[in-house]
């Protein structure tokens, strides 16, 4: 009888074989891009498989605990998750973990107050501040879009993209407003001294931006209840 793959598994080195049935609990179908052995086995596997949106790709990682030729280092065997959006980093999170000869899904033993480290980095923000650093009004556009579109998803009223003249002078003076749903107080994102932030509103308007609200959370991470505010 096989034994599940994220419930155990030998005291060794998984295999290709083993490794790949991981994935594909997440990816259904994996397609293989890259992997590399070195004496004691397998150390590195990806794999991509297109997203639910357009233009948005999911790699899958293996990175087996070491230090390797190609200066990979890792602390602990792992399988991460890396989002592309336009072919644009957004995103990547830690999906499981080996350890002791088990496969450990890290949403199942992350409980609050938990000391298990989980790699979890919101790369939409690096790019946003790479953006504006390096005055690429390209990448402005993708990740402005990217992230209007993630705080109006699952809503059908959805506010046009900003204009080529408004982003341009977003990147000449770091200042704007990305508006959201009807484009009301509570439905809009302010930019301004490296800070993206939504405001709480009452009444009619709360009400209405409770499902941006709760997106902007979800997209930075940030603990409920928290002010929807983040530094790029």
């Amino acid at each position: 009888m096989n034994q599940n793959p994220l419930e155990k598994g030998p005291e060794q080195i998984p295999t290709k074989e083993e490794v790949l049935e991981v994935m594909a609990r997440f990816l259904g179908n994996p397609i293989l891009t890259r992997e590399l052995p070195d004496n004691k086995g397998l150390y590195l596997l990806e794999a991509q498989v297109s997203g639910k949106e357009p233009g948005e790709v999911i790699e899958y990682q293996y990175m087996r605990k070491g230090a390797f030729p190609d200066q990979n280092r890792e602390v602990e065997t792992s399988i991460c998750a890396y989002y592309y959006q336009d072919g644009v980093p957004i995103s990547e999170e830690t999906i499981v973990v080996y350890r002791s000869g088990e496969w450990k899904d890290v949403r199942e033993i992350s409980e609050p107050g938990s000391k298990i480290e989980i790699k979890q980095t919101n790369i939409a923000l690096t790019q946003l501040r790479e953006a504006f650093d390096k005055k690429d009004i390209k990448l402005l556009r993708t990740m402005i879009d990217y992230i209007q579109e993630q705080i109006q998803k699952g809503d059908n009223m959805k506010c046009p993209p900003m204009t080529d003249r408004e982003l341009e002078n977003l990147l000449a003076t770091g200042e704007g407003d990305l508006y959201v749903g009807t484009g009301t107080s509570g439905q809009r994102i302010f930019i301004k001294n490296g800070e993206l932030w939504m405001p709480f509103t009452e009444g009619r308007d709360a009400e209405l931006g409770k499902h941006y609200h709760l997106n902007f959370e979800y997209l930075f991470n940030i603990p409920k209840g928290e002010k929807l505010r983040v530094k790029f």
